[in-house]
């Protein structure tokens, strides 16, 4: 087996100074009024996924008053999705008036084509009735 603590020991440090180089580009940059997460990631030499990877040091930045542009973009993701999740509760909601305007169309088409079947075969009925009529009268048919 590999003795790597020599290692680990090694990347905890990195990871110690890289946390301690952000924490102290918080506080440098609050001093300067600009709180950006690519301007704090500038001067602390780290990437911008540090922020997304280390949640308590976006929690620091968010309680120095952070006008971090990632973190509001986050935010008004999350208003653009409640808003889209709105909207499309909407749309379902028009859509199944719409589904129940177009059952209650079938069941009137229904009743309608009932009703003109007897009318149809009432009107026979009226037909035969009067050329019965008009034979026993000696009438000529139309």
């Amino acid at each position: 087996m590999k003795n790597i603590k020599g290692l680990e020991l090694h990347n905890k440090q990195k990871a110690d100074e890289a946390r301690n180089r952000v924490l102290d580009a918080i506080d440098s940059c609050k001093k300067e009024g600009n709180l950006s997460i690519s301007h704090i990631c500038k001067v602390a030499g780290v990437s911008k996924s540090y922020f997304s990877k280390h949640e308590d040091i976006r929690k620091v930045l968010n309680d120095a008053g952070g006008g971090n542009n990632k973190l509001k973009k986050r935010k008004q993701s999350l208003d653009s999705r409640e808003a889209i999740i709105i909207a499309k509760a909407e749309k379902i909601g028009q859509l199944e008036r719409q589904l129940r305007h177009e059952e209650s169309w079938e069941e009137k088409h229904k009743r309608l084509s009932k009703r003109f079947d007897e009318l149809v075969a009432e009107n026979a009925s009226l037909k035969e009735k009067l050329e019965k009529a008009n034979r026993q009268n000696g009438l000529l048919d139309f």
